[in-house]
């Protein structure tokens, strides 16, 4: 194991663990501030449109005024589900991906106040939590926080995320049983406001990425307490 380094840090220094762990939950924080205001924003569109509509289409006649009337109704559909749908899921995968890069931050902080000469990017770039996990543990011999209720709720979480980004969101393929697995995340993701398809594909809300900021945000806490300042 690579030894610590005894370089002497300032006060503030000596607490840059939760202060890093505050600017990690501050950056979930805006995706968090950002999907409240934009899913408001569509609402708010999807509300107004009516009477838009009302008011250009009591200008139009005959084959214009039908053109348009079927223009606005495929707009107010996708006003009210597939803009959603496309927000949401784009939103998930955002605040997955800033996660991942805040725990990487922390590796990348040991390393510089250590010296060490391994870096958690020499573990890969597949398996980037599973990275940040080795690297605590195996290189600076410091407890990773993965035996608590937030880590095993991740865990389904990132298996969510993956079925969004390689299976659009499938949980069971066509023509297979559905298995346990799928049952849980199923039931999981239901009980935390997200939906599922008849088909068995899940669709994530807004109340669902605002419920996986919040268990993001307490790990990221737990990972600056574990943390020590050298």
């Amino acid at each position: 194991m690579p030894k610590k380094s005894t370089k002497k840090l300032s006060v503030f220094g000596k607490h840059w663990p939760m202060l890093q762990a505050g600017w990690a939950s501050y950056h979930l924080w805006l995706f968090e501030k950002y999907v409240q205001t934009v899913g408001k924003a569509l609402q708010d569109e999807a509300r107004r449109l009516p009477q838009r509509v009302k008011k250009e289409l009591a200008k139009l006649e005959g084959e214009e005024k039908f053109e348009r009337e079927q223009f606005y109704q495929i707009h107010a559909d996708d006003l009210k589900s597939e803009f959603p749908s496309i927000l949401y899921e784009t939103l998930y995968i955002g605040i997955h991906a800033r996660f991942e890069q805040e725990l990487v931050t922390f590796c990348d902080k040991i390393q510089d106040i250590r010296g060490y000469k391994i870096s958690v990017e020499d573990f890969g770039r597949n398996d980037i939590i599973g990275n940040c996990h080795k690297y605590y543990t195996k290189v600076a011999d410091i407890p990773f926080p993965n035996s608590g209720t937030e880590w095993n709720v991740i865990k389904k979480l990132r298996t969510i995320r993956n079925k969004i980004v390689h299976e659009r969101g499938r949980l069971v393929r066509k023509g297979a049983e559905e298995s346990e697995e799928a049952k849980e995340l199923q039931k999981f993701v239901v009980d935390k406001k997200g939906t599922v398809s008849k088909s068995k594909y899940v669709h994530v809300t807004e109340e669902f990425c605002l419920f996986t900021i919040s268990v993001l945000k307490a790990f990221l806490t737990k990972i600056g307490e574990v943390t020590p300042p050298e």
